[in-house]
């Protein structure tokens, strides 16, 4: 049996993404960090933390080591997969790195991705089939 979940995630997104919504990718994981609290009790015994690099990376600090450090202390893993994550190599690395952690655990449940599409284009008869 596993041991239990430690409230702490890995935030996985691009910075050229939160940038031009304006900050509201970081502003997410706040809001998740904060329901998951809620959810988990009192933070002196039970913190909930969502890694993510802008917020927790010293200036000039060694990124790669700094990122293998959140992704080995992450429970769960959130990515924000957009076109731009896609491309990004640094998004790549993050999510192969936590699934070897995850398999290390014989785990393939942790890994939350949130995806944004585009569904402008999307017609009525293509979302749902009852047949």
């Amino acid at each position: 049996m596993p041991d239990p979940l430690k409230p702490i995630g890995f935030w996985s997104y691009t910075n050229s993404d939160d940038s031009v919504s304006g900050g509201l990718l970081s502003q997410l994981r706040q809001v998740i960090a904060d329901e998951l609290q809620m959810k988990m009790g009192h933070p002196d015994t039970h913190p909930v933390r969502i890694f993510q690099d802008r917020a927790v990376i010293p200036y000039g600090s060694d990124w790669r080591e700094q990122i293998d450090l959140g992704i080995d202390a992450a429970s769960f893993f959130i990515a924000i997969v957009t076109p731009a994550f896609l491309q990004s190599r640094e998004c790549a690395y993050e999510i192969l790195r936590f699934r070897q952690r995850e398999a290390e655990q014989d785990r393939k449940d942790l890994i939350f991705p949130l995806v944004y599409e585009d569904i402008d284009d999307i017609r009525p008869e293509e979302c749902h089939d009852p047949e």
